[in-house]
């Protein structure tokens, strides 16, 4: 494969051309507290307003339940009374704190990641102490459990310092809770192929970000694509990119994604997804008849990326065009009209693609009872 550097002058048609559409959905955290009691040897919804009196145990449990991508959590308990002459529940009367919870600070820490649909149990019961008094009497008591979650990809708390998390910034919850992002899948590794007698570009499979899966705040995804020339003719073959039907949003998170193309020890490009560059066009060599060769490709999210591009879904085309040799390519938006086909994925095993549906936010948090804070973190 001869690879080469040219100029910026437009010229003639391509022999072929085909289009990948690529999908970029980002990830998110999303947790929730649920309020469960232990009625009759069974758990149920807890019931609030409730008479107590001096000595009881309340069966109260508070849990964290993750919906979303796998994260850490870390929640605060603040204790309420309208007699703030008598005091209200201590943290000395909460029973059944698990050993995995540790506090620092005005914080409890679960010491373990929260995985997809799990939950933990921060306490089992409030004990009311039985010396308190008639004085007590109608005082109202509240506790309110502000749970906060980050992510763990990128991400590895210190339990050896005073705040475990350091100056991780505290977000508001900007997104609806519907916990609905497509996951899509595929065993298949990519491949380009200008075939045969019929001089024809063919792809697999329909989506080269298929195997990507969500993305987080400082993920960084690679993989390889297998190029061939199975035809007689020398050819070059010419990396575009487009889009087109994408909101403001889309677009903003285009723009924050980075891409890398090497082969071997050289770099083809480096830049944002949506870059001039990439729209008039980057050689990726020139071809010998039955040449074949693997390039790789190297995505990323930057760890700076905040919620503001949480539950975003986003399509990029990446269009492969052929030009047999009669002269090197020398760059140019090639002509993208109806006559542009789409993938057309070659038959060379089982294609297996689906779509899972999972909740995944990126960085979202519920608390009780009207809290809603988020917590994103990238690896430092």
């Amino acid at each position: 494969m001869l690879l080469s550097t040219t100029g910026a002058v437009v010229y003639a048609a391509f022999n072929d051309m085909i289009t990948i559409t690529n999908h970029v959905a980002t990830g998110d955290v999303n947790i929730g507290i649920e309020e469960v009691e232990v009625k009759d040897r069974s758990f149920t919804e807890y019931q609030n307003q409730k008479i107590i009196f001096p000595g009881d145990t309340i069966s109260k449990i508070p849990r964290i339940v993750n919906y979303a991508a796998d994260c850490w959590v870390r929640a605060k308990i603040i204790s309420q009374t309208d007699r703030e002459d008598l005091g209200g529940i201590t943290e000395d009367m909460l029973e059944g704190i698990p050993a995995s919870w540790e506090k620092h600070g005005e914080y409890y820490y679960f010491t373990k990641p929260l995985h997809n649909g799990k939950y933990t149990e921060l306490f089992q019961a409030v004990h009311i102490p039985e010396d308190w008094s008639e004085e007590h009497a109608d005082q109202a008591l509240t506790l309110t459990i502000r749970a906060e979650a980050v992510q763990k990809a990128h991400f590895t708390p210190d339990f050896t310092a005073m705040s475990p998390w350091g100056d991780v910034p505290v977000e508001y919850c900007i997104h609806e809770k519907d916990n609905a992002v497509i996951s899509r899948q595929t065993d298949l590794t990519p491949m380009v192929e200008y075939s045969g007698d019929a001089h024809k570009l063919a792809a697999v499979p329909e989506d080269f970000f298929a195997g990507f899966g969500e993305w987080m705040p400082g993920d960084e995804k690679t993989e390889q694509v297998q190029i061939k020339n199975t035809t007689d003719t020398k050819t070059e073959l010419v990396f575009f990119t487009g889009y087109e039907n994408q909101n403001e949003q889309q677009m903003k998170l285009l723009q924050n994604m980075f891409l890398t193309i090497r082969y071997q020890d050289k770099e083809l490009y480096s830049g944002t997804l949506t870059a001039e560059a990439l729209r008039e066009g980057v050689s990726l060599g020139l071809y010998a008849p039955g040449e074949e060769a693997v390039m790789e490709y190297t995505v990323s999210l930057p760890k700076t990326v905040n919620n503001a591009l949480a539950k975003t879904d986003a399509a990029v085309k990446w269009i492969f065009a052929a030009k047999e040799e009669e002269k090197p390519f020398t760059g140019g938006n090639p002509d993208l009209s109806p006559q542009t086909r789409t993938g057309s994925p070659v038959k060379t095993g089982d294609e297996t693609v689906f779509e899972v549906y999972v909740g995944i936010l990126l960085a979202a948090i519920l608390l009780i009872p009207l809290l809603c804070l988020i917590k994103r973190r990238s690896r430092r």
